[in-house]
């Protein structure tokens, strides 16, 4: 039997003269407390599996350690809230607010969060492994130490984070967005990057070799130093890319989109390895298009003799 009902619940907000509602360590099991106002209310520990907190103000409660399985969580207002630890597996999050919660070191393992918001989250050590995060806005948040492993992120947001190191080999990111974001010496070989937008992020160093970038926006992307060994770039935007000293053996370039007619002469000034193939290979072919009033070129093959 739960140490506190619904009413009882009802009964100490109505009276509370203090600005923390102390439900520490109870049990709250299976409880109804749909729509109540527990903002800024002390949960550490509290047992509230099987409980009905939908579309209940959670707003910068403390629900560190939290017991959650099995609770209904849908449109719960949960931003700023201290969630560290927590499990989430079997929790109904559909149409929570998450923004600006603390979720470091909670557990989403095996869990379907798709299009789940944790824009400005602190997730240090959050472990998403072989969760459904497709669609998910992580932008802005803390990653240091997220396990994304066998994590499915397709079209997540990732915007304006830190993955400096990060080993996503392999990760289905197709149509993921990157702006801004510091990517330096991240792991992408032989990652689906379809669509992806990577417009304006830091790929200094990155692996990238044998990754699918077919149509991917890398405007005014650092690749310097990057291995894009045997990389699929067919249709994608080069526009303004910093390649110096960049690995570009075997890569498919044809539609690509570049600045200037004199793209392939100039990898030879920035050293990038596979030049003389590409030079053997390719043309520039005026596209018609333009940017910041330079005309812009697409590759194509050249025609056998």
């Amino acid at each position: 039997m739960s140490d506190l009902t619904r009413y009882d619940i009802i009964k100490l907000n109505a009276v509370r003269w203090v600005e923390t509602l102390l439900l520490k360590g109870l049990d709250l099991k299976d409880v109804d407390l749909n729509k109540l106002n527990l903002s800024r209310a002390n949960l550490q520990r509290t047992d509230l599996r099987g409980a009905n907190l939908q579309r209940t103000d959670l707003r910068e409660a403390n629900l560190q350690e939290t017991k959650l399985q099995g609770a209904n969580l849908q449109g719960t207002d949960l931003r700023g809230a201290n969630l560290q630890r927590t499990n989430f597996i079997g929790v109904n999050l559909v149409g929570a607010n998450l923004i600006g919660a603390n979720l470091a070191k909670a557990i989403f393992t095996e869990t379907s969060r798709e299009g789940i918001d944790l824009w400005t989250c602190n997730l240090t050590g959050t472990n998403f492994q072989g969760a459904n995060l497709k669609g998910a806005q992580l932008n802005e948040t803390k990653l240091e130490g997220v396990d994304f492993s066998r994590a499915n992120l397709e079209r997540i947001g990732l915007n304006r984070t830190n993955l400096a190191g990060f080993n996503l080999a392999g990760h289905n990111l197709q149509g993921a967005f990157f702006l801004y974001s510091n990517l330096q010496g991240i792991n992408l070989k032989a990652a689906d990057l379809r669509e992806a937008t990577l417009r304006c992020a830091n790929l200094q160093e990155a692996i990238l070799e044998k990754a699918n970038l077919t149509a991917a926006n890398i405007t005014d992307v650092n690749l310097e130093r990057a291995n894009l060994r045997g990389a699929n770039l067919k249709g994608a935007d080069l526009l303004r890319t910093k390649l110096e000293g960049t690995n570009l053996e075997g890569v498919n370039l044809e539609s690509a989109r570049v600045v200037g007619p004199n793209w392939i002469e100039e990898l030879k000034e920035w050293k990038v390895e596979g030049y003389e193939e590409i030079n053997k290979n390719y043309i520039l072919v005026n596209d018609g298009g333009h940017t910041y009033g330079n005309a812009t070129y697409k590759f194509q093959l050249k025609t056998p003799e």
